[in-house]
């Protein structure tokens, strides 16, 4: 509202205004551009194409249908989110309502997955609920993944006598990033990040990853990470070499293999690998369990993978080993010789490349604590890779975002970084959008909202709510002069095959913008088109013309005069119409004032003028006329 009453228009007719959010959809972010441009009417101080930095987006489940709900009787229903890869900052719960029976005395309560979202709360009427999740509800929502295959259960109960109602609309919100930076590779042992080594992996340690196997370019031998001696290029079909290695894919000689200073190796071969096409999470953890023993455990999307190995051995003596009293890594240690690389060979994406110096020894705490967006910049990191943070001068760098420089890295050939967007696929299935344009939602463009999403049909699909002046299943259709200037502000906008005006009487043309000769004239009163003799008609070389009815005997611009008449002689014989500027009847005869003479159809004053009392619209009104007479 400041900006509306003291901004000014620097160069366009009007001040525009760009929309970040739009609380219609839920506060999802659909672009960022900016925000206003103009001079202060104050001075002539300028703002100069002002942003708002955007940190968040959001993703939401897909809005459950209708839930008819009764004292004693809970109802489930499955709530699915697709994470793709995205962190949780926070969540929220939402829902609307609609009670008419039960008194005023019905309550309602709602678990998510075994955890209450909230209890007993008074539903009365119609009315509509945001809760915030606690973080306990937070760490136990479920990745429904690509396909949707599973989700979060939610169970309704209603107490109260007699209370029956529908709960609609239900669904979860859960905020992210609304931009994450992730580092590409592009399956070739040449595409990797060569990281520095400012530490010393020695008794207990955990490397994290998220990662996503591209489908399209599938590969099974590529490495999430290799610690080797040599600046040698590892060949997939060779076994790699390194005192560290932590292949993609399970398979024989492959899963995690770590070779400590003791001379003893560890090699855990777990046949539990990440999905194609989608993405997971991935945890190595080395713990020093007793004196000089170490013991090896790895989780893959918070689920703790067994380790296969001949001759039945049990997982207790396959994934434990002596290594020392104080196990060291070979090769790991500040300022190594030893190259470490992150993803040679590998095909697809890496996000949150953490390493630090406690264990993970229990499933459930990895689950829990696996999606939300991690402070790099705080904690017992030995090093940590966001990617988002990059150098202005290089940006072939890859920071340590925990703030230590002797662990940067430099990504080499074929290794990008790309983002990955909060809200991208959301309202994918609002008229509108597609592929190629997800944020035109209802035909929305970058200066306009055309409409909104709302509800669901019969079928699940979705409706637009259009704004005014635009129109159809996906608000596409665009009346004339939308949205500023709606027809000319002379006519109102329909829509049947396609949109148009339907115009005031007085006004023609496709969008109302031509007035109908005469309309204005001082002599039309009461005010009818063309004097009520005939019709107002575009005329498609531009303007508007009156067509007058043929009984009426009327032509002229606006049908003023009558056939077999002499338009002067009969206004002046029989004051017909001897009504205009300085006109009198006098005995019959239409004269004019003393000190006016007559030319043509107006009194015009002895120096010309057709008289002070002519308005600026009524001369206009008889130049028209008097041009339409003489062709």
């Amino acid at each position: 509202d400041v900006l509306k009453n003291e901004l000014l228009p620097r160069e366009q007719p009007f001040l525009m205004y760009y929309s970040l959010f739009d609380l219609k959809r839920g506060d999802h972010l659909y672009d960022q551009v900016n925000l206003a441009r103009g001079r202060l009417s104050s001075g002539s101080a300028y703002i100069e194409d002002s942003d708002v930095a955007v940190h968040h987006s959001s993703i939401n489940s897909v809005l459950m249908p209708p839930l008819e709900i009764e004292t004693g009787i809970p109802i489930t229903a499955l709530y699915q989110l697709n994470f793709a890869g995205r962190k949780v900052v926070n969540g929220r719960f939402a829902y609307a309502y609609n009670f008419t029976s039960g008194g005023g005395s019905c309550q309602v309560s709602f678990t998510l997955n075994g955890v209450t979202v909230f209890a007993n709360e008074p539903v009365i009427g119609i009315g509509d609920e945001t809760i915030d999740l606690s973080r306990e509800a937070e760490e136990l929502l479920v990745d429904s993944g690509p396909n949707l295959a599973d989700g979060s259960e939610g169970v309704w109960t209603v107490t109260g006598a007699g209370c029956k109602g529908v709960i609609k609309d239900s669904h979860l919100e859960v905020t992210v990033p609304a931009v994450d930076t992730v580092l590409d590779m592009e399956g070739s042992p040449y595409s990797f990040g060569e990281m520095g080594v400012g530490y010393s992996l020695t008794g207990t340690w955990t490397m994290e990853v998220w990662m996503y196997r591209d489908e399209m370019m599938w590969t099974d031998r590529g490495l999430v990470a290799i610690l080797q001696a040599s600046d040698n290029v590892w060949q997939p079909r060779q076994e790699p070499v390194g005192t560290f290695r932590w292949h993609e894919a399970p398979g024989a000689r492959r899963g995690v293999r770590v070779a400590f200073d003791s001379g003893n190796t560890l090699h855990f071969q777990a046949y539990v690998g990440c999905p194609m096409g989608q993405w997971c999470h991935h945890v190595i953890s080395m713990e020093k369990t007793q004196v000089e023993r170490c013991k090896l455990r790895i989780y893959v999307d918070g689920r703790l993978a067994i380790a296969q190995r001949p001759n039945d051995r049990t997982e207790l003596e396959w994934d434990t080993v002596v290594c020392g009293s104080s196990p060291q890594v070979t090769g790991f240690t500040p300022g190594t010789s030893s190259h470490f690389r992150i993803g040679p060979g590998f095909a697809g994406k890496m996000n949150d490349f953490a390493i630090y110096s406690t264990a993970q020894n229990n499933a459930d705490t990895v689950k829990r604590n696996m999606r939300f967006v991690k402070d790099f910049s705080v904690g017992s990191w030995l090093a940590a890779y966001s990617f988002d943070n990059f150098d202005q001068d290089n940006d072939e760098i890859l920071l340590d975002s925990s703030g230590k420089s002797a662990n940067d890295g430099v990504a080499t050939a074929g290794t990008f970084r790309l983002l990955v967007y909060g809200s991208e696929y959301y309202w994918a299935d609002c008229p509108g959008t597609s592929y190629q344009s997800p944020e035109a939602v209802c035909s929305t463009r970058s200066i306009y909202e055309h409409g909104y999403c709302k509800g669901s049909r019969d079928d699940g699909g979705k409706l637009c709510g259009c704004n005014e002046g635009f129109f159809g299943n996906d608000c596409s259709g665009t009346c004339v002069g939308a949205p500023n200037n709606i027809c000319s502000g002379h006519g109102s906008c329909i829509s049947l095959n396609e949109t148009l005006c339907l115009c005031e009487t007085g006004y023609t043309g496709p969008g109302c913008e031509f007035e109908c000769p005469g309309w204005s004239d001082p002599r039309n009163q009461p005010r009818k088109e063309c004097l009520g003799h005939g019709q107002c008609a575009y005329d498609e070389d531009g303007g508007s013309v009156c067509v007058c009815n043929e009984e009426s005997g009327r032509y002229g611009f606006m049908c003023e005069f009558t056939f077999g008449e002499d338009p002067e002689f009969t206004r002046a014989q029989d004051c017909r119409e001897c009504d205009g500027p300085h006109e009198v009847c006098i005995d019959g005869v239409c004269a004019c004032d003393e000190g006016f003479y007559r030319w043509f159809s107006i009194c015009r004053n002895q120096n010309g003028g057709a008289g002070l009392a002519l308005s600026t619209g009524v001369l206009a009104g008889v130049v028209s006329t008097l041009a339409a007479f003489a062709r």
